[in-house]
């Protein structure tokens, strides 16, 4: 009688889920077909243009070293090129590959929430980042959203301890973008505390070398790509970047942007933050400093740009409206 409970139990937890992911791919379909139409199709010879430049060596830094997912498309469109012309191939290639990345990054922030909310919660939580998605997928810059995707499994595979396997994931998302840097700095914020204590003890001691062998893995690799294509100068400098992003009209879009973004979820999340599940708290470190980097060197009006926080947000924002989350 207890295994067949147990069975029903799972049987009726795999259907909850298989529904979820019905409602996100749905989700997914209406984000991305609002992007083809809006932005691929109107101006497709220009986005193929910036495909062509990272596949033949020419763009301008930083697209020039952003190869993984020019490269992998690439190869798709070769195999599409004896029945379509380039731009069908393109078309049909980014418009896959959009609505592939944007339902893979909300399936997995589903699992991710998973880990300390119920299912419902989880969802709601993956369902208010959908509907504010759209003003963030505004642009052609296809890594940004493989970008969310990268830093939501590797924060998954810290939680669980899964060390090994966050290796190629750093590689891919270095070769993706050079954010991909801050997938060790998430690791190492995780898990300050016992590598700031450091007494030699055998788990510090791994600590210590897997942050020091991550960093230098996603170093190594962002070296390597400008050592291999080549140095590239910059599509604007950072004093073009300052300038362009503190016009009054600049700064007038960045701040609606930036508010839709999240909605009241930036609300939730400051509230919410004292209640949250001590991981959720410890990967939040990383905000500030990817905000930092963000004023820095990117286009404020982007809010792509943030679509990385999304696994760091939405948990403290769910803690706000569910007091008594699994801690963890």
């Amino acid at each position: 009688m207890r295994e067949k409970l147990i069975g029903w139990s799972h049987s009726a937890m795999a259907q909850a889920d298989g529904i979820a992911l019905a409602i996100l791919l749905s989700v997914a379909a209406v984000i991305a077909h609002q992007y083809f139409y809006r932005e691929l199709m109107p101006l497709t010879q220009r986005h193929l243009n910036v495909h062509l430049s990272v596949i033949s060596g020419t763009a301008m830094s930083p697209n020039r070293y952003r190869i993984l997912v020019p490269y992998v498309n690439e190869i798709l469109m070769g195999a599409l090129s004896g029945i379509l012309s380039p731009r069908r191939a393109f078309l049909l290639t980014y418009g896959a590959y959009h609505f592939s990345s944007i339902f893979l990054i909300l399936v997995l922030l589903y699992f991710y929430l998973k880990q300390w909310f119920s299912r419902e919660r989880a969802l709601i939580g993956v369902l208010v980042i959908g509907a504010t998605m759209p003003i963030a997928v505004t642009v052609f810059q296809p890594w940004s959203y493989l970008e969310a995707a990268f830093f939501i499994i590797a924060l998954l595979f810290i939680y669980r301890n899964q060390y090994r396997a966050l290796f190629p994931v750093i590689v891919l998302a270095a070769l993706n973008r050079e954010t991909g840097i801050f997938i060790p700095l998430a690791f190492i914020l995780v898990n300050l505390g016992e590598i700031w204590v450091f007494r030699g003890q055998a788990r510090s001691l791994r600590l210590v070398g897997l942050s020091a062998a991550y960093l230098g893995t996603g170093v190594a690799i962002l070296l390597l790509l400008r050592c291999i294509l080549g140095w590239a100068p910059q599509l604007l400098t950072l004093q073009e970047t300052f300038a362009m992003n503190t016009t009054v009209l600049a700064l007038t879009t960045a701040a609606v942007n930036v508010t839709l973004f999240l909605g009241a979820f930036w609300v939730f999340a400051f509230l919410g933050f004292g209640r949250a599940p001590s991981f959720c708290r410890r990967t939040a470190l990383v905000i500030p400093f990817y905000l930092l980097a963000v004023l820095a060197w990117g286009v404020w009006t982007e809010v792509r740009l943030l679509m990385i926080l999304y696994p760091l947000v939405a948990p403290l924002a769910l803690a706000f409206a569910q007091p008594a989350p699994k801690d963890g």
